[in-house]
């Protein structure tokens, strides 16, 4: 629901905006993408196959009102092999993002010594990522409203960070669903792998572990004045605490093997910790759970791993009598409000398998 919720917004905002004449343009270099971009009008669609080349030496601002780059492998949308957009240039961002941009299916990545941000925000740009990958970034994608500007609204979709410093740092509205977000590490004092500056950040059904946070404090998700959002999510096996925000709804998600605490305010002597804690799991975590605050009597306590094989980045839930088995069916609501309807979610990112009839078709989503 929150994401045809999202997605249903951004795509009304380019329908108000998009010109009657919009073209289709399909490259193979980043000379052929730098040319689109640049001559591009309101509502074009550029699209880069798998097998081109695609590396930059300087950063490609983005000034169109609305575009979409989209890559493909065969036949454009078929959503198959990523095409890989790069740079080996010491300090180069791949991309200026003004106006409303959606990326789709495209993955980024920086093999220079110094490395750079692979997006910013360049006035207050509206920016969508779905089914992408970014890595060897020092931020994946950077409004933070000092050195950059805001993304006024940014939306991340079905894809994977990792190996980066920061993954997302955001003055602006930042919601993320369906991610896998690892081993990515800052040292930055009051920052952290996932930044919410100002506004809110929302975060459902998505996977943030192995990453490092050793700043001072030293959240993973931290939030110095955004507010965090959390539904159906597994924060685990992170240096450092999960999350410090003094703002905080929780609900149906895993916090286990953290090294820090799993949940703590900003302020690290006396947490300003306002916080919404519903059908959590706790475990293992290091300093405790929830610093200043005791955890909520809907919360549930595992005592072993919950996970199939987290060394090996499996996170579903296995079927250990204090792990995992505690966890499957114990989603909040289980019964709705009014009491007609009956739900059986599980709690954390990686939901067990359903009983769908032998008809029914699964839908499968790879990064």
């Amino acid at each position: 629901m929150l994401r045809s919720f999202v997605t249903t917004k951004f795509l009304a905002a380019l329908l108000l905006a998009s010109p009657a004449f919009a073209t289709v343009t399909n490259v193979t270099t980043a000379a052929g993408l730098i040319s689109a971009v640049g001559t591009c009008a309101s509502g074009d669609t550029v699209n880069a196959i798998s097998s081109g080349t695609y590396v930059f030496t300087t950063t490609l601002t983005i000034n169109c009102t609305i575009i979409t780059i989209s890559g493909y492998q065969t036949t454009p949308g078929d959503n198959g092999t990523k095409p890989v957009f790069t740079t080996a240039t010491n300090s180069t961002p791949l991309f200026g993002i003004n106006g409303h941009v959606t990326f789709e299916n495209v993955s980024f990545s920086n093999t220079a010594a110094t490395s750079a941000v692979a997006m910013w925000a360049g006035g207050t740009p509206y920016l969508m990522c779905n089914r992408c990958v970014f890595t060897g970034f020092t931020d994946a994608l950077n409004g933070d409203n000092g050195a950059h500007n805001v993304f006024t609204d940014l939306w991340i979709f079905l894809t994977e960070i990792y190996g980066n410093q920061r993954a997302i740092r955001n003055a602006g509205n930042t919601v993320i669903v369906g991610c896998y977000i690892h081993g990515n590490s800052t040292a930055a004092a009051n920052s952290g792998v996932l930044d919410s500056q100002s506004q809110a950040m929302v975060i459902v059904n998505t996977l943030i572990v192995g990453n490092t946070a050793s700043g001072s404090p030293s959240g993973v998700i931290w939030g110095s004045q955004g507010h965090i959002i959390l539904a159906n999510d597994t924060i685990a096996g992170n240096t450092g605490d999960g999350i410090d925000s003094d703002y905080i709804f929780s609900t149906n998600t895993i916090y286990y093997g953290n090294s820090g605490w799993a949940i703590q305010g900003v302020d690290t002597t006396t947490p300003n910790l306002i916080l919404a804690d519903t059908s959590n799991a706790f475990g293992s975590n290091t300093s405790g759970n929830i610093r200043g605050l005791t955890v909520s009597a809907s919360d549930i306590s595992v005592s072993v791993s919950p996970f199939t094989a987290s060394g090996s980045g499996d996170y579903s839930l296995n079927a250990a009598a204090t792990g995992g088995a505690l966890l499957k069916g114990a989603a909040t609501p289980s019964l709705f409000p009014g009491g007609l309807s009956t739900g059986h979610g599980d709690i954390g990112a990686v939901q067990s398998a359903g009983g769908a009839a032998a008809s029914a078709t699964a839908s499968a989503f790879a990064y």
